[in-house]
């Protein structure tokens, strides 16, 4: 079974069709269908996160076809999206045929439809977070939504709204005090903002060590929102460097490392930003014997909040699930970490490990 997110096109074009899957294939596991009938049926038995659809689908054509797909599936009906010639779309615009699905002008532009693909994915999956109990649908959606901010507010070089990203971790505070965790973990994993993925995990694993270890009330909540914003800085590194499906060229991993730098510019058009989250957030790469980046600090020179950092972001690394990857089992992780005894603080992460493996009782 594929570890890549689920997807189907239908088209009734098998030159598209084999366009289609030769640029979406490396991020998600495409399923290309001629066939109405079959791809209707398909959708029910296989259910992708997301849908695409071409005008030229035979006998019915797509806007039918969506029209059937969503009688047939109704509040099951996963996001959709029609691509269609310049011709149709005013009688596209004008008719009830698409429902809630969005559409695309043929010829295709593949970035952005690989971005329209992405927005429909996470889409399905933020919808889904709405079944989930009060405190973990509270965590995902306060998060989800503040970190699009933080992207905008960079993106027009304003500040950042930590107080915003403060105020949303509270209930992620909450989930890992009352050790609700687990769903948040499971629920986030399909979700297709990989940075976004990441710096949660982050969030949630770095709190829980901190909670291990006697961390309290607001500690708890500094922890959790620097987990939040130690990535801020990969905005700044090209999409295909940070979404590279596969290991990283060492000129590529240069330029990868500068996310740390660009981080502490963010943190500088920002007066509010706590001296403990800046630790989480540009020491997180560091290791005890001086061989971590960007300053190759080391010994004394890296305070608890830095060595916790340290270990949480690699567990979670090794831990996340990636298109060129799945998941490394939890026991595996920690081995590797373990095998690193002079590189991250060992005592932390026996805490970590007991908690995770024993208390517990965590997924990776």
């Amino acid at each position: 079974m594929s570890d890549k997110t689920p997807i189907s096109f239908v088209t009734g074009d098998a030159e598209l069709g084999a366009e289609l899957y030769s640029v979406l294939a490396t991020d998600f596991d495409v399923t290309v269908e001629s066939d109405a009938v079959k791809a209707l049926d398909g959708l029910e038995n296989r259910r992708p996160l997301a849908l695409i659809v071409d005008e030229n689908i035979k006998p019915i054509g797509g806007m039918k076809f969506l029209e059937r797909a969503g009688g047939r599936l109704g509040k099951q009906m996963m996001p959709s999206l029609l691509l269609i010639s310049k011709q149709q779309e005013t009688f596209v615009q004008k008719t009830a045929y698409l429902g809630e699905a969005a559409y695309m002008i043929k010829p295709i532009q593949w970035n952005l439809l690989r971005t329209k693909i992405s927005e429909a994915v996470n889409s399905g999956v933020e919808k889904s977070w709405d079944q989930l109990p009060p405190v973990q649908r509270s965590v995902l959606k306060e998060t989800v939504g503040i970190f699009r901010d933080c992207f905008g507010s960079i993106q027009h070089g304003a500040p950042i709204p930590v107080a915003k990203i403060e105020e949303s971790c509270r209930p992620l505070v909450q989930a890992v005090t009352d050790n609700q965790v687990t769903g948040l973990l499971n629920a986030v994993q399909d979700h297709d903002d990989y940075t976004y993925v990441h710096s949660l995990r982050v969030a949630i694993y770095l709190s829980l060590l901190g909670h291990s270890i006697g961390i309290k009330g607001d500690d708890l909540l500094i922890l959790s929102s620097g987990g939040l914003m130690h990535d801020l800085g990969k905005c700044c590194i090209p999409h295909s460097i940070l979404n590279k499906p596969g290991r990283l060229t060492d000129d590529e991993f240069v330029i990868m490392k500068t996310h740390v730098n660009h981080t502490k510019d963010i943190f500088d058009t920002t007066n509010n930003i706590s001296e403990s989250i800046q630790v989480i957030a540009l020491q997180h790469h560091e290791k005890v014997n001086g061989t971590g980046y960007p300053n190759g600090l080391m010994g004394g020179k890296l305070n608890e909040l830095a060595r916790m950092a340290t270990i949480v972001d690699i567990y979670s690394a090794l831990t996340d699930r990636r298109v060129y990857k799945p998941p490394m089992p939890a026991e595996k992780a920690i081995a590797i970490l373990e095998s690193m005894t002079d590189e991250v603080d060992q005592n932390l992460l026996g805490h970590l490990k007991s908690y995770l493996l024993e208390a517990s009782g965590l997924p990776e």
